[in-house]
């Protein structure tokens, strides 16, 4: 019984590493398993990420990342997806770097491996991941304690 659970669980990680896709932000360009996908460029202190279309450079989105004691959970990323007019703001992807983030939007394929936006996973995207950022500022519980 434990040799047929251990043979079980040991091809449940072999199944999901060879699916894994590999994503590499090198000399200006997003690779996806070594093919060049996107171009992106980083501004701000590296607060900013922005990614273009390989052959147009016609730019595809901005990430921004807020880091603010105001939030309750220490910032967040917003991403704004130019050509359609849409924004996400989520702490949930803030907490690791940019790479993660656009593997994330690989896997959810937001981005096809093209370079490409599909706007109905970048609804469902968006339903999964947005948050109504207001309901989180960290606000004072009443009004006696901003008097003093």
């Amino acid at each position: 019984m434990i040799k047929k659970f251990t043979i079980i669980v040991i091809l449940c990680f072999v199944c999901n590493f060879s699916h894994a896709q590999k994503v590499k932000l090198w000399d200006g360009k997003v690779y996806l398993n070594k093919k060049a996908i996107l171009k992106y460029e980083r501004r701000t202190l590296n607060s900013e990420l922005k990614l273009y279309a390989l052959a147009s450079n016609e730019e595809i989105c901005d990430f921004v990342t807020y880091n603010s004691k105001r939030y309750i959970n220490g910032g967040f990323k917003k991403l704004f997806f130019t050509k359609e007019n849409f924004k996400i703001e989520s702490t949930r992807l803030k907490a690791r770097g940019w790479k993660h983030t656009i593997k994330v939007l690989l896997e959810e394929k937001v981005i096809n491996s093209e370079g490409k936006i599909v706007q109905e996973n970048l609804k469902r995207f968006a339903n999964k991941y947005h948050e109504n950022l207001n309901d989180m500022i960290d606000q004072p519980s009443n009004s006696e304690d901003c008097d003093q």
